[in-house]
């Protein structure tokens, strides 16, 4: 092309990381205890190929995450249009590709104008460092799009003569008459069908192709350095012009090989259905059915002429073949009844008469066939045969034209060119595959909110702080288990600072449905999501440890399993800084007795206290509550049976339990 291909720098830039170390991953005490799958399910992320980057605790990610997020909920048209964005703008290949992609009265092809459209709506002060980083880079990569420009019309002029060929071809003709009703658009009672046309002889075809895929074998063999040093020994006893000769015999021999690919010689079978369709359509167009029944077999001849024209055919001759008369078949056959009295040797001599003159009958007789139907065509137009039409040739077009597209991409002219094209393909396509990913992630989460009528936020990420913060935080597993005006928002309470929150009251008051929902959204924080709430503001931690009573375990009493749990969060938080875990105890102390539940409750509150970890317990031992409320400056709250809440301690409602379910009356009656 003459011109130097532009430069284009592409930055390694991950929108969102899907690979992650052990240690950048949140880690989750007590599984089990977790609803991750429900949630995923639920949210319809169980089968997102970002599932495997949920639940993370790199502080630069999460807010990079935070912001991509909030970017896309910020900008609904961005958000539609790379939702929407097919962008598998590759360079063409085939032909209807390549005349759609390059028409030459659209300015920009398919893929600047994803481009452009990209730039247009990515702009402004709140788009994410990352993003920007790709926008500038496609800004940078414009400078391609002119000598795209002028290599697709270099291209474009030199495939109309890529190939070219002429010659003639003979075919059979078989007709088959189909009955049918007759239409406004063909009022005849008969059609006629050409069957799919067989040579019976060899194409009488020539020509070339040039950038035939045979030169990729066009490579050159190099005899060694040391074969063209005339001051080594060896060369002077001619080893050097030995390996020259081998080199100069191989690159001859795969030259001829080349070249000899680009000479055609006759077609294949599977392109002469565009020269026999066009054929069809002449006969059929030029005859009746009466005419057409006549060539039930015969013969056509037909002259090809292929070039940047495209594909010209002309019907040279047709004719007919009449079926051979035999004995017997004329009634005023004199010979029919031989008379006795002839000799065996006048009997051959008539027969060998009869059958010369059946054979000249015939000859005659298919003669006044082809002529009357040459005669039908000459009368439809006067110039038919010889007359050089063009036709459409698209499977003669695939093999002899645009084929040669990709040859000449990569070819010495084109191919730094075509190479540059392709890494910004590459990189476009691979970020906004990615774009698509998270906004469909984005998108399943704004539909399921809207039609739940609650709120969604893109959460902050506080550095070097300790602290989780909410405003009508919603109980994300019960979301899509019950109506809208069944689910009540968690409120009012404060801040998870290293500072304990006890939870007491009544039975069936949402305490353990609260703690499952502080540590769902924390979850959905960390993996970059938005949350059910209004507000949600944290510090990333390392380590969520759960205790919940809600399942028993394989084998052994619900006691056994509590500590099992607690021993599982002893373990797993050992030396971590309290800033880095958050830990919800279920109904601590349940299980055993109530002496004993509150020495162990009152036992473990004590050894996370001296760690400042956040804790957000539940419990129905009010003195354990009363405990950590007077000695280990809890925060403890009561939730009643509609679910509000409000600062204090209460029990659990045992007596209008009893009450409710009409119990209290079968036992004092019993």
């Amino acid at each position: 092309m003459g011109a130097a291909v532009p430069q284009v720098l592409y930055p390694k830039v991950n929108l969102w990381e899907s690979r992650f170390e052990e240690e950048d991953r949140l880690q989750i005490i007590n599984e089990r205890d977790f609803p991750q799958q429900e949630i995923l399910e639920s949210l319809g992320l169980d089968k997102s190929s970002l599932r495997g980057s949920f639940g993370i605790c790199d502080d630069e990610e999460i807010k990079s995450r935070h912001a991509l997020v909030a970017f896309l909920l910020d900008n609904p048209d961005f958000f539609k249009w790379i939702r929407n964005l097919d962008s598998s703008t590759s360079l063409p290949t085939s032909e209807d590709a390549f005349l759609n992609f390059y028409d030459p009265n659209l300015a920009l092809n398919p893929f600047w104008q994803q481009v452009y459209r990209f730039l247009d709506l990515v702009k402004g002060d709140n788009v994410p460092p990352k993003l920007g980083m790709i926008a500038d880079t496609l800004r940078a990569a414009l400078e391609l799009q002119e000598p795209e420009k002028q290599m697709a019309t270099t291209i474009a002029e030199r495939l109309q003569s890529v190939s070219a060929f002429e010659g003639l071809m003979e075919f059979n003709i078989s007709l088959e008459i189909n009955e049918r009703e007759p239409t406004d658009e063909d009022p005849r009672w008969k059609t006629v069908k050409i069957d799919d046309l067989d040579c019976w002889g060899e194409d009488h075809v020539f020509g070339h192709q040039q950038y035939s895929f045979s030169l990729n074998d066009l490579r050159q063999e190099h005899a060694p350095d040391w074969a063209f040093n005339w001051k080594l020994p060896w060369n002077w006893l001619g080893l050097g012009a030995i390996f020259r000769l081998v080199a100069h015999n191989q690159n001859q021999a795969r030259r001829n090989r080349a070249f000899q690919g680009m000479v055609i010689r006759g077609l294949s079978k599977r392109i002469r259905p565009d020269i026999t369709s066009a054929v069809r359509k002449r006969l059929e167009a030029a005859l009746d059915e009466g005419q057409l029944e006549l060539l039930k077999n015969g013969q056509v001849t037909v002259y090809v002429d292929y070039s940047k024209e495209g594909l010209k055919v002309a019907i040279l001759d047709v004719k007919a073949e009449y079926q051979t008369l035999e004995e017997g078949t004329s009634t005023n056959d004199p010979f029919q009844n031989f008379f006795k009295g002839y000799s065996g040797e006048q009997r051959t001599q008539i027969e060998k008469a009869r059958k010369v003159y059946w054979q000249e009958m015939s000859g005659v007789m298919q003669g006044n066939t082809t002529n009357e139907i040459r005669a039908a065509l000459l009368e439809f137009d006067n110039n038919f045969f010889g007359r050089r039409i063009n036709v459409p040739a698209p499977t003669l077009d695939t093999q002899f034209r645009w084929f040669a597209i990709s040859n000449m991409y990569q070819g010495a002219e084109f191919g730094e060119l075509y190479d540059a094209l392709k890494d910004l393909r590459s990189f476009f396509q691979t970020h906004c595959n990615r774009l698509k990913t998270v906004a469909d992630v984005v998108h399943q989460i704004t539909v399921k909110a809207k039609k739940l009528k609650v709120p969604v936020c893109v959460p902050e990420v506080v550095d070097n702080g300790h602290v989780i913060s909410f405003a009508k935080l919603y109980p994300t597993h019960l979301l899509f288990r019950l109506r809208p005006d069944q689910v009540v928002p968690i409120n009012k309470l404060p801040e998870l600072n290293g500072q304990m929150i006890g939870l007491t009251g009544e039975h069936g008051g949402g305490k353990t449905e609260t703690q499952i929902s502080v540590v769902v959204n924390i979850f959905l924080a960390q993996s970059g999501l938005p949350v059910f709430g209004e507000y949600f503001r944290f510090n990333v931690k390392k380590v969520l440890g759960m205790v919940f009573i809600a399942e028993r375990g394989k084998g052994g009493s619900t006691c056994e399993m509590v500590l099992d749990k607690i021993k599982n969060v002893l373990e797993g938080i050992k030396g971590m800084p309290g800033r880095e875990v958050v830990l919800v105890l279920d109904e601590v102390g349940t299980g055993t007795q109530e002496i004993a539940g509150f020495e162990l409750g009152r036992d473990l509150l004590l050894k996370l206290a001296d760690q400042q970890i956040s804790v957000l317990f539940s419990t129905q031992i009010t003195s354990l509550a009363e405990f950590a409320a007077s000695d280990l400056s809890a925060m403890c709250f009561k939730l009643d049976d509609k679910h509000r809440v409000s600062e204090g301690i209460g029990d659990g409602g045992m007596d209008r339990l009893r009450k409710k379910k009409g119990l209290d009356k079968l036992l004092r009656g019993a």
